[in-house]
């Protein structure tokens, strides 16, 4: 556990050749304590999201580290933002607190439009002088998503030059 001290010592048996000594002697003295600093972030997350434009809906799935390169992510956070333009920055959205729930469905979407991250964070909240201090990964891969385009083609123009569906041409 982070910043938890742990103490350990070690028991020496041993003893001496001698008959005037004891035959066994046991030693104690060997004692060391610390207190682990885990300042290392995990691996990031592998994203993937698909998209379902009719029902306003994007599911994000990623991967999780403890499987493959740490064993102490305890959650994760979504971030989000609404164009792939460096005029927008990445805000954070919603964060699971579940390191084994590794999707999230968002519904009920106005656009499915934007860009998603995901990144992990593990135990440590704080540094040893009690500052506050996070094990967050770098952002996983950075997945975008565009808005399906809906259109409608009409079924009849008439190019009579009357100003009057003149062009064939989708309606917006």
């Amino acid at each position: 556990v982070n910043l938890e001290e742990y103490c350990y010592y070690v028991i020496a048996y041993g003893g001496y050749a001698s008959t005037s000594i004891l035959p066994l002697l046991i030693n104690y003295t060997q004692e060391t304590c610390g207190t682990p600093f885990d300042n290392e972030a995990p691996c990031p997350p592998v994203l993937t999201v698909e998209s379902e434009c009719e029902e306003g809906e994007n599911f994000l799935m990623w991967t999780n580290p403890n499987g493959y390169c740490a064993d102490d992510v305890i959650f994760y956070t979504i971030y989000y933002k609404p164009y792939d333009t460096d005029d927008y920055e990445f805000e954070p959205i919603i964060t699971i607190n579940n390191p084994n729930d590794t999707s999230y469905l968002f519904t009920d979407l106005f656009s499915v439009a934007g860009c998603y991250a995901v990144t992990a964070s593990d135990s440590l909240n704080s540094d040893p002088d009690g500052n506050e201090f996070r094990n967050e990964s770098e952002f996983s891969n950075i997945v975008c998503v565009n808005n399906c385009p809906e259109y409608t083609l009409p079924n009849v123009f008439t190019p009579n030059n009357d100003n009057v569906n003149d062009f064939f041409a989708p309606i917006t």
